[in-house]
């Protein structure tokens, strides 16, 4: 028993000095603490809803608060940035009089990118201030302007955009800049994936896209870039599995607390019913 640490009865824990646990003993113990997980809190191995669907919906709920304060905070700072960048980039050309059309392709897609956020932003400022939609919904909502934002930076390269669209850019030298693209789709994997709480099972559509349109053009109009590609699943990959990682814990502390809550309604009601037979009991007596 804890003997150091007052009102706190249990075994004592076993702590062991050894650190050396070799990689296939610790990615077992990782495995079977997962299973363990799974089993007690009863949801589907691959989306990891709950399968009692008032549990799942009641999940959604508590992470919609959440998700419209993040999705909120990430239009405003994305809409901020690109309106500084579009500044930035129209002071620049002003003073530089060999300004190219490369510097007006940028100006044009900052410009695109800001007012897209901005609209996004205001509609999340109303669901925030006057609950519109459903939380599935707002979930709706915030993966289709990922992926929104996906096919349009990924057309925003000027080589792709005039290669599918125009028959080709004039400049016959250009050649396509896929580590602007590679960025693009990781900076979209890494907000869905982490800074807004959206669920596994709803990420599906922006990891499609990450891992299919952007190798699909690759190999079809340029020259398949291996190097570019594998990195860009990989990084959807590990986001894919850190996410689901992170989700899963979140779950086992929303399932906690909803068992928790139903102990103590269920004491509170026994409480009750003790207190309201107390009296007739002494009388019978």
């Amino acid at each position: 028993r804890f003997s150091n640490i007052p009102g706190v009865v249990g075994p004592r824990p076993q702590v062991s000095l050894s650190c050396a646990l070799s990689m296939p003993e610790l990615c077992g113990r990782m495995s079977r603490q997962r299973s363990r997980t799974w089993g007690e809190m009863d949801v589907f191995r691959w989306s990891l809803r709950f399968k009692d669907p008032e549990v799942e919906a009641g999940f959604v709920q508590t992470a919609s608060t959440r998700l419209v304060r993040n999705s909120f905070i990430v239009g405003c700072a994305s809409c901020s940035v690109y309106i500084a960048g579009t500044v930035l980039l129209a002071l620049l050309s002003r003073y530089d009089p060999k300004c190219s059309s490369k510097w007006r392709w940028c100006v044009g897609v900052d410009v695109s990118l800001a007012m897209f956020f901005f609209c996004m932003t205001v509609g999340i400022g109303a669901q925030w201030r006057w609950r519109w939609l459903s939380p599935m919904a707002v979930e709706i909502y915030c993966v289709v302007c990922v992926c929104i934002v996906l096919i349009f930076t990924i057309f925003t390269e000027r080589w792709y955009f005039f290669t599918v669209f125009g028959g080709g850019h004039p400049d016959s030298t250009l050649e396509p800049d896929n580590g602007w693209v590679m960025m693009m789709i990781n900076l979209s994997v890494v907000v869905s994936h982490m800074s807004v709480p959206i669920r596994c099972c709803m990420l599906l559509p922006i990891q499609v896209l990450s891992v299919v349109v952007f190798p699909l053009l690759a190999g079809v109009y340029d020259n398949f870039p291996v190097a570019t590609v594998l990195s860009v699943w990989l990084f959807v990959g590990l986001s894919m599995d850190g996410r689901r990682t992170w989700e899963l814990r979140e779950r086992e502390l929303h399932m906690r607390l909803v068992q928790e809550k139903t102990l103590r309604a269920q004491s509170e009601f026994e409480l009750s019913q003790r207190q309201g037979s107390g009296p007739a009991a002494s009388v019978t007596d």
